[in-house]
């Protein structure tokens, strides 16, 4: 009889943490679906800048955007992990496009903008958005409604739809470093953890190299994927704020746009396209900056790049005989 009672209270007990350990559980996803609710969610009461309206957005002291906003997207993600008022969707423009041109902001104008920036954003706390500053470019003359689509798992929503995304964490970080001096330092240890030279050139069949309008691509010589064989492709960069790039090209079956990372002192951008304007890179990415370099109102400038990183950083990637 004492064994039985010693059991049934056993079980009892068991049963309690049980049911407690649910509890907590309720609670913590009401919390996390609760949070959720206060930071998602697209609806009727956000009212957004329309087409034709001029913003002034600040990403941090070098890049501060003052454009007449393009054609707006449709929201399709709902999980945004951002306010949606705080949308930075320059807007969709054709790749020729030539903006409206704007004086640059003063020095002071550019201080009291950062000021009112970070009193703006003290509801938010001390860390960066989600809210990355983006516009898309449209080749060939094409057209299409935006979306609001992630990239990495939707592509784009054109075959002629370049997506254009600049990271609001760089953007976010970059800036205590310019204050503190130390923005090269910090571009260098950014290309060291995410933008290497092209090491692996044992790997490539140097025999298949395609060169078309600047842009060098060869096949692996493994076949990773029975689907086909995959790429690299490299280019030499025409800007002077950025060195020169490379990107990785699926076999034809495992996706169908290409990502390209572009490394700056002072933020890091990144661009999408469909696989078959890998030989348009140079075009693609001489329109991004001359956007940019239009856009851009602040007053403030980069260190030089050849003051701590060659303008040729990723040139070590191309062994003799092969440029």
């Amino acid at each position: 009889m004492e064994t039985y009672f010693s059991l049934n209270s056993l079980k009892i007990r068991l049963y309690t943490c049980f049911l407690l350990l649910l509890t907590l559980l309720s609670i913590a996803v009401l919390l996390v679906c609760k949070q959720q609710d206060d930071i998602v969610l697209p609806n009727d009461d956000v009212i957004l800048p329309k087409e034709g309206e001029t913003v002034t957005w600040r990403g941090n002291r070098l890049l501060i955007i003052k454009a007449v906003l393009g054609q707006r997207r449709k929201h399709i993600e709902k999980n945004l992990f951002y306010p949606l008022v705080e949308e930075q969707f320059i807007g969709q423009f054709p790749i020729d496009y030539v903006p409206i041109p704007f004086p640059k902001l003063t020095q002071k104008e550019a201080i009291a903008l950062e000021v009112a920036e970070e009193k703006r954003l003290k509801k938010y706390g001390d860390q960066p958005m989600h809210n990355d500053i983006e516009f898309n470019l449209m080749l060939n003359g094409s057209t299409v409604i935006p979306t609001n689509l992630d990239t990495h798992n939707d592509g784009v929503d054109h075959p002629d739809q370049i997506k254009v995304r600049i990271s609001r964490y760089e953007l976010f970080y970059d800036d205590f470093f310019y204050k503190r001096g130390e923005l090269i330092n910090s571009y260098k240890q950014t290309l060291s953890n995410w933008g290497r030279p092209f090491d692996e050139w044992e790997r490539l069949n140097i025999d298949t190299k395609v060169s078309k309008a600047g842009v060098s691509c060869y096949e692996y010589k493994e076949r990773f994927y029975k689907e086909g064989a995959s790429k690299e492709c490299l280019v030499h960069s025409d800007t002077p704020l950025a060195p020169d790039y490379h990107f990785y090209v699926a076999p034809e079956d495992l996706g169908n746009y290409i990502a390209v990372n572009r490394y700056v002192a002072g933020y890091i951008l990144f661009w999408y396209a469909d696989k078959k304007h890998i030989y348009r890179a140079k075009e693609i990415d001489a329109a991004i900056w001359r956007l940019l370099e239009a856009w851009n109102v602040s007053p403030f400038q980069a260190p030089p790049l050849q003051a701590g990183v060659a303008r040729r950083y990723d040139l070590r990637w191309v062994p003799k005989g092969h440029k």
